[in-house]
């Protein structure tokens, strides 16, 4: 009987290491994930969400349209946030984009131009962090609305991606990621624009998209390839370690062409958000 006891034990414990090393595994970056050299990661579960629950997290998130809007921000206009448009759907974030001409839109500008006919959608953590590896799972939609996941600080903004398709028979191959300055007059915005080519459509499925740093350097992923490294000043960070925000958001953007009523809805589909900082050893 002691003999089975122990023996049922030991099978119990080997179950919960082997539960335990696949979760970890899982939940390293995904270009780290076959890797057995030592990592240096701690996933942060403030700012991580797998999606999987049946409403947003609002300990994690504020949905932008719920009571008010971050620095007074409804929107790029013409589009006006709309907290309705963010809803969780079988573990996966739908931002969505709509045209809703009867939705009550405010009565504010933005840079002179009216809030109208078309209503969208962002989160934004309520959490910050300052370095470390951001990871998104995403499916970006072939749509004429500019589909975003970056990091924002209070002065400087990091977009890993601004994806827009003006022509949905030819989807988008090319990662565009910008780099902005932030100024007290968003008209006058520095912004640095950077084209990265791929070899897959973007529209056609979910992609991974990873974006390490540090004080000194950024580092950016595609499916668990390096695509692109730069020093962190050439990226108009000229606050090398003020902390950041997480958002994800879809908007309108004058300078690519507005969307008409055909070209919506469309949907911004994400699996997850990962972060992880650095440990005190790998910082050091």
């Amino acid at each position: 009987m002691l003999v089975i006891i122990h023996l049922m034990g030991c099978k119990q414990n080997h179950q919960q290491q082997i539960t335990k090393s696949v979760i970890q595994k899982e939940l390293l970056p995904f270009i780290l994930q076959s890797s057995t050299l030592p990592q240096y990661w701690q996933l942060n579960h403030k700012l991580s969400d797998e999606f999987n629950s049946t409403a947003i997290d609002t300990a994690k998130w504020n949905v932008q349209g719920i009571n008010n809007y971050s620095n007074n921000w409804k929107g790029n206009a013409p589009s006006q946030f709309k907290h309705s448009n963010i809803y969780l759907d079988s573990g996966i974030l739908v931002i969505q984009s709509a045209w809703d001409p009867n939705y009550k839109f405010s009565e504010a500008k933005y840079n002179g131009i009216a809030y109208e006919n078309v209503t969208t959608g962002k989160i934004l953590s309520k959490h910050d962090i300052t370095h470390g590896f951001i990871e998104i799972k995403a499916k970006i939609p072939p749509s004429k609305i500019s589909n975003i996941f970056g990091v924002k600080g209070q002065f400087n903004e990091f977009q890993i991606f601004e994806q827009y398709e003006s022509n949905f028979s030819s989807p988008q191959q090319s990662l565009t990621l910008n780099s902005i300055q932030l100024t007290q007059q968003p008209i006058f915005n520095k912004v640095n624009i950077f084209n990265l080519p791929l070899e897959v459509a973007l529209s056609n499925d979910f992609h991974i998209y990873g974006c390490e740093w540090n004080a000194h350097e950024v580092k950016l992923y595609f499916d668990g390839k390096l695509i692109y490294k730069t020093q962190k000043d050439q990226l108009l960070w000229s606050k090398l370690n003020n902390t950041l925000k997480l958002y994800a958001s879809s908007e309108t953007n004058h300078k690519k062409g507005l969307p008409n009523e055909t070209d919506l809805p469309s949907y911004y589909e994400i699996d997850y958000i990962r972060v992880w900082n650095p440990t005190s050893f790998a910082s050091k």
